[in-house]
Formats: structure tokens, sequence, C-alpha cells
């Protein structure tokens, strides 16, 4: 990262402090932008391969324009496609990236009490062509 006056700080999963000093460096906004992306990568719950027993399942929200990758025991099938009905097994471990969905978003957690998932949010390549999820030209 370029040296400059700036500084992101990861508060919680969903919640990043920036301070930044505009007059410091030219630098400064890019270098807060790289500092909260790689905050968003360690937040990712479903990179690559699943551990274990979990296999790696997708979904595509058509309402949001978003893919969603999760992993997850093959016998929990039935009870999520209940209500994610585009629910399906990958066969691969990025399913969103060739079906045009490479630019991750978040890691959100859907559901309540002992149905819930944790999954990965991925925009299509065209939806972050001109501006970062936090406001930043790229």
């Amino acid at each position: 990262m370029p040296a400059c006056d700036s500084q992101a700080t990861v508060v919680d999963a969903k919640t990043i402090t920036i301070s930044w000093d505009p007059t410091a460096s030219a630098g400064g906004a890019d270098a807060v932008a790289e500092a909260a992306a790689a905050a968003a990568d360690d937040e990712k719950c479903c990179v690559g391969a699943c551990e274990g027993d979990l296999s790696k399942y997708y979904s595509i929200d058509t309402r949001h324009n978003m893919c969603g990758e999760c992993c997850m025991l093959d016998s929990d099938y039935n009870k999520y496609h209940l209500f994610e009905p585009g629910l399906t097994k990958a066969d691969n471990d990025s399913p969103c990236l060739p079906l045009g969905f490479p630019d991750y978003d978040s890691t959100v957690t859907h559901g309540a009490l002992n149905i819930k998932m944790t999954l990965d949010l991925y925009n299509p390549a065209n939806a972050t062509a001109s501006t970062s999820k936090w406001g930043f030209g790229q």
C-alpha cells in the first residue's frame, strides 16, 4: 500500500472506520480503498473448496442481481431448498465466477433460529466497473 496519512480499521463484519487527511497525499483515497478491500477479503466464508463433509452450493438472486456461494451438508439441501428454490449444488469451487459474478460484495447470514446460512455474495462483472462499494472510483 502506498505511504499516506489514511487508515482503515475493521470495527466489526459490517463497519469499517476510515480516517483520511485529503491534503496529505494524492494516493490517500486509493490507499483507503485498498485497505477496506483487504479487510473485506478477510470476511469471506466460502472461498475455494469446502472443508470436511461440506459441499459447495450456489444460488442466483435475480431480484438483486447477485450470486451467493455457501458450504453446507448435502443432507441439509431439502431444508434450505424450501426457502431458496434456486439453490444448486456446484460442480466447481467458485460457481459464481463462470456464471458472470466475479466481484465479491459481502458475507451475510440469512435465516433465523436453527435455519441459518452464511454465504458470500458476488456482483456481476459490470456492476462495479466505475465505482467500488465504498464509493471510490476505480
